[in-house]
C-alpha cells in the first residue's frame, strides 16, 4: 500500500511542468519574503518612530547616506497622517494575502486547478492598495524616496501580473476537482 502511494506521488511529479516548479518555488520565497515584511508592518514600530530613529541617524550621516536618510524622513512628514492610518491594515492585508498566494502555489504544485484563483486574488488584493497607496501619497521634490517608492510600485505592479500571466499560462497542466 505504501508502496503504491509513493508511486502515485512520483508518477504526479513528473507530470507537473519544470516551469511551474520554478514558479511554485519562486512564489513561496516571494512569501517568505512577504511575509516577514507583512509582520514587521505589525509588529513593527510605527511610522512616526520610524521617522524619529532615521532624523537621529541623518545627523551621524554625510554625503549621500545623509541625503537618503533626509529625503525618507521628507517622504514620512509629508505622509505621515496617512502612513499612520494605513500601516496595520496594510499589514494584516498582506499577511492574509501572502497565506492565499503560498496555499494557492501549494495547490498548484499538486496540479489543483483550485490554486490559480486562490493565487490570484492573494496577488492582486495587494497591487491594488498598492496603487491606492500610490496615488494618495505626496511625493514631495524628487527625492530620492520618491524614486524608491515609485520604482518599488511599479517593480511591484509588473512581477505580480507576470506572475498571474505565468501561472495562467500553466492551466492547462492543471486539474480541476471533478477529473
Amino acid at each position: 500500500m505504501e508502496n503504491q502511494e509513493f508511486e502515485l506521488t512520483a508518477i504526479s511529479a513528473k507530470k507537473r511542468p519544470t516551469f511551474l516548479s520554478v514558479l511554485c518555488i519562486l512564489t513561496w520565497v516571494g512569501c517568505a519574503i512577504s511575509l516577514y515584511s507583512s509582520l514587521n508592518q505589525i509588529l513593527g514600530p510605527s511610522p512616526r518612530e520610524n521617522m524619529m530613529k532615521m532624523a537621529t541617524q541623518a545627523d551621524k550621516l554625510d554625503g549621500a547616506a545623509k541625503e537618503m536618510i533626509e529625503s525618507s524622513v521628507d517622504f514620512f512628514s509629508a505622509n505621515l497622517e496617512l502612513l499612520e492610518k494605513w500601516t496595520l491594515p496594510t499589514g494584516i492585508i498582506g499577511f492574509l494575502c501572502t497565506g492565499l498566494c503560498a496555499f494557492g502555489a501549494f495547490y498548484m504544485w499538486k496540479l489543483k486547478k483550485i490554486g490559480f484563483p486562490i493565487y490570484a486574488v492573494g496577488e492582486i488584493i495587494p497591487l491594488l492598495i498598492g496603487l491606492f497607496m500610490y496615488f494618495n501619497l505626496h511625493f514631495t521634490g524628487s527625492s530620492m524616496m520618491n524614486m524608491i517608492m515609485k520604482g518599488g510600485t511599479l517593480f511591484n505592479l509588473i512581477i505580480g501580473a507576470a506572475f498571474v500571466i505565468m501561472y495562467s499560462v500553466n492551466l492547462k497542466h492543471l486539474k480541476s476537482e471533478t477529473e
